[in-house]
Order: structure tokens, then sequence, then C-alpha cells
């Protein structure tokens, strides 16, 4: 496993989404960022939503934070988004846009993929969030492991049950998969506030308009270092 030092604070970038989920916390959708892959055996490309699951950002004594924090979200490996993963090259780019707050994340992450096996030679962290993710699924999304698989051809219900398996229920299937996301690079915008009606009781220099603005657009770019040690932050031009 890849050693991940220790930092006393979290990374900025990451306190920056921290705040951002909780103020966006009561829209559902704000858990749900967009990524788009390239399948390089059929030339496909996929875009698709996953759901935030957990971050993972501190060491296991609570104590300390990691400088590599890692997204967790979870698939079906048979699905086209989830060959697509498989098939992916070491990085891939992920959008989170928050509506309530109208912010916008971009996020370059290697990514890492488990299942049922290779979640065994992970680290105890991501073993808790691998079984602790599966067991929070609701049935819907339970079954949705246990169906026919994503893309083919619907058969008859006769069919079916002909074909049906039963699932053994405290085992997690196979196709089950926890994609673990490793920001590298975040490109965080944040868009101006709409301006507000200006009130009589304020001097005209302080009324906010069009043409001399008080908020403003801003962008920041978040980078880690090639070896992995220190993030850098700097504002750019939005």
């Amino acid at each position: 496993m890849e050693s991940n030092p220790s930092l006393a604070m979290p990374p900025n970038w990451l306190q920056s989404l921290n705040q951002t989920l909780s103020r966006n916390a009561q829209l559902q959708h704000s858990k749900h960022f967009s990524v788009a892959l390239v399948n390089p055996d059929t030339q496909e490309t996929l875009c698709d939503f996953l759901r935030n699951e957990q971050i993972i950002h501190k060491s296991e004594d609570g104590l300390s934070y990691h400088i590599k924090p890692s997204l967790l979200a979870f698939l079906d490996s048979r699905s086209d988004i989830g060959q697509a993963f498989t098939h992916a090259k070491a990085s891939i780019e992920l959008c989170w846009f928050f509506t309530l707050t109208k912010e916008k994340y971009r996020l370059r992450c290697k990514v890492n993929l488990w299942n049922n096996k290779s979640i065994t030679s992970s680290n105890s962290q991501l073993q808790t969030a691998f079984k602790s993710i599966w067991t929070s699924l609701n049935d819907d999304e339970l079954l949705s492991f246990k169906r026919a698989c994503p893309g083919d051809e619907k058969k008859k219900s006769g069919d079916e049950l002909l074909q049906y398996e039963p699932q053994v229920e405290d085992q997690i299937p196979s196709n089950f998969v926890v994609v673990e996301l490793i920001p590298e690079r975040i490109d965080h915008f944040l868009m101006a506030p709409p301006p507000v009606v200006a009130d009589q009781r304020r001097k005209p220099q302080q009324y906010e308009s069009l043409a001399q603005p008080f908020k403003k657009d801003r962008r920041f770019l978040h980078t880690i270092n090639e070896e992995g040690t220190q993030w850098n932050t700097v504002e750019i031009n939005p």
C-alpha cells in the first residue's frame, strides 16, 4: 500500500469541500457528481453520476489528517460505467456542481477499485468503509446487484426465473465495487451571488450594482507536488 503522510489540518480544498457539502446538505442531489469515461474497447464515451458515500481523511487514531484524502463511491462492475472504470487510465476527472451555493469542483483523481476479494489487501480503514457502504444501501440498491446484467437484452420472466440463482444474504456480491478516488488537482470555481436590492439607508457607494459589484466570481487551483507531500493553493482568474 502507498504511504499517506499526515497533516495537522485537512488540506485547504477539503476544508472548502466540506463547507460546501454542509451548506448544500438539504439537497439530496448534492451528494452526486458526474464522471465521463471512454471505453477503450468500444471507443464509446460514457457519462454517469456517482454518489459520494464517504471521505476518508483522518488517520486511524483520529489525531491527524491524510495528505491524500479519498472519496468513496460505489457501482456495479457489470454496468457500462463499471466496465469503463475497469479499463480507465491511471487518473480521471470528475465534476461536482452545487446548485445552492453555486460552486463547481473539478477534481482530477487517481482511481482504485475494490471488490469483495481485493479489499482484503487494503488497509483497515478501507475495509471498514467497504462494509459500511454495503450495509447502508437501501433495499432497491441492494437488489440491483442481484438483477440480470445491466445493458443486456431483457428476457421473458420465465427465462429469468430459470436462471435465478439464490444469493447468500450475508455475502457481498463480487459485482459490488467501491471506487476510491484520490484527488491530485482540484479546480474550485465560486460563482458570484446575485446582486441584492439596494437599501436606501445605505450610502450610494455601498450599493451593489452590475457596474461595481461587491461580489465577484472567484476561482482557486489546488495541486499537490510530485512527491505527494505538500499542497499548493493559488487563486486564478475565473
